[in-house]
């Protein structure tokens, strides 16, 4: 079983050595064969290390034994974290071990906190929407890391309705006090490049009868109407149900500062819109094309455009370039939704029966239909994937260079050791994925000279 809450309970963020150690317990279960662990976050004791609440550490354990040993298909489990993705200044968790789903027991979700770029956790406010939860503060602008459960006497009442608690969880990699020989901080990564480096303007790309959709469009300094520049466009992520064309701003004031134009486009999503991911594939086509119409006004090159984004937006982003149909309707077809490259930041590249149980309403069929690795031929541009070793969404990036390479496309793949999914939204990855696709861009021409950000 897992160590029970005790010591006295704490009411701001802090070090816990008792949640490094349950950590390392929750680790040892996932790793080591024939073996399974009890969360047991809600029987606990101030002034005792023994907690006298004995029946449901039983119960949980007899529950592990039933599943481990006899091959029972049962829940043993409550909700384990999986994923995280990041939109605007909130954070999107993903979890597994849902049972019939999650549930706030006894209140208000509580027990969450969540930190920025200065790795400073302060308390969040959490709320669940469907399968996910979703954390934020209105201190912390830009989060990047969110920690659960995380006190020697921690406080979270998340569960799934088989009655069973979540497990105490961080998303972070950042050193623990526990270590005999804490890590050096990692360097901060250096600001892309200062937001006066380019001329933003905001355009209606797409009205739709949920809405108009806008496009925030980065010009370089020295820009002129004449132009003929590569352009990129970013789709943020957030699950196709949140999230806000806020995320990639540092990237595209980056690569305006190298001479590109660069966008940020906004789409439809389920928390603001009601729709379906099929509605989001649409609009980043929609995207692409308006790009490609609107050319010779922004200074555009309508054969140098690359479509860009995270998670779900590298999804969609993906989807432009290997999915047909779901193409906007009164829109000129004679214009081309296709990028010319693809740059994606740790994608969705296989929908799959879970995916489509989670995002579809159970459509598989339309799981398929958009599925970029599904969709590879020989029309694939060039493509740089960008996934964390520890992602679980990267295991579909072999698959899709095995496909692209039997097609004679290039793809090529970074990988960040020892960091999962979002990894690119944090130092010091943010500088390093920007520096990485910068050297892509160049190869392909679209940028002249050596990167510019300075990466650790």
């Amino acid at each position: 079983m897992q160590l029970a809450p005790y010591l006295k309970i704490a009411t701001e963020p802090g070090e816990s050595a008792w949640a490094e150690l349950r950590e390392a317990q929750w680790k040892t279960s996932r790793t080591v064969p024939n073996t399974a662990m009890a969360v047991i976050t809600d029987v606990g004791d101030e002034k005792d290390i023994h907690p006298k609440k004995k029946a449901p550490v039983g119960g949980r354990l007899a529950l592990a034994a039933r599943a481990l040993v006899y091959g029972e298909r049962i829940e043993s489990s409550g909700p384990e974290f999986t994923t995280m993705d990041l939109a605007s200044n909130k954070a999107i968790l993903h979890f597994k071990h849902l049972g019939d789903g999650l549930v706030a027991k006894d209140g208000p979700l509580k027990g969450f906190t969540i930190a920025g770029e200065d790795r400073a956790f302060v308390n969040a406010e959490a709320e669940i929407q469907g399968d996910t939860v979703v954390v934020h503060s209105d201190r912390v602008a830009h989060p990047v890391a969110v920690r659960y459960g995380w006190a020697n006497y921690p406080l979270g009442n998340l569960w799934n309705k088989q009655d069973l608690p979540a497990t105490p969880f961080r998303t972070d990699d950042f050193p623990m006090s526990t270590l005999s020989r804490p890590r050096a901080a990692q360097p901060r990564a250096a600001a892309p490049a200062p937001a006066s480096a380019a001329r933003v303007t905001e355009v209606t790309y797409k009205s739709t009868e949920q809405g108009d959709l806008s496009m925030l469009i980065h010009r370089p300094e020295g820009w002129k109407a004449t132009d003929k520049r590569p352009a990129i466009v970013f789709f943020f992520g957030g699950g196709w149900t949140n999230g806000s064309p806020s995320q990639f701003e540092s990237q595209a004031t980056y690569l305006a500062s190298r001479g590109m134009v660069a966008a940020r486009a906004d789409y439809r999503v389920k928390s603001r819109h009601k729709v379906l991911p099929d509605a989001c594939v649409e609009d980043a086509k929609s995207a692409v094309r308006w790009l490609r119409a609107h050319a010779a006004e922004y200074g555009i090159d309508p054969g140098r455009i690359v479509a860009a984004g995270g998670s779900a937006g590298g999804h969609i982003a993906a989807c432009t370039a290997t999915v047909t149909g779901f193409e906007a309707k009164g829109e000129d077809l004679s214009v081309s939704s296709k990028p010319d490259a693809l740059v994606l930041f740790n994608p969705a590249l296989i929908l799959d029966r879970e995916a489509a149980a989670r995002y579809l309403n159970n459509d598989e069929a339309l799981g398929r239909r958009i599925s970029p690795l599904l969709g590879i031929d020989s029309t694939l541009p060039p493509t740089l994937l960008l996934f964390g070793s520890n992602d679980r969404m990267g295991e579909a990036a072999e698959p899709f260079m095995t496909r692209a390479k039997a097609q004679g496309v290039r793809v090529e793949l970074y990988t960040a050791e020892g960091v999962g999914h979002g990894f690119f939204n944090r130092p010091p990855w943010t500088a390093r994925t920007v520096k990485r696709a910068d050297e892509f861009l160049a190869s392909l021409g679209y940028i002249q000279g050596p990167p510019t950000i300075e990466a650790p």
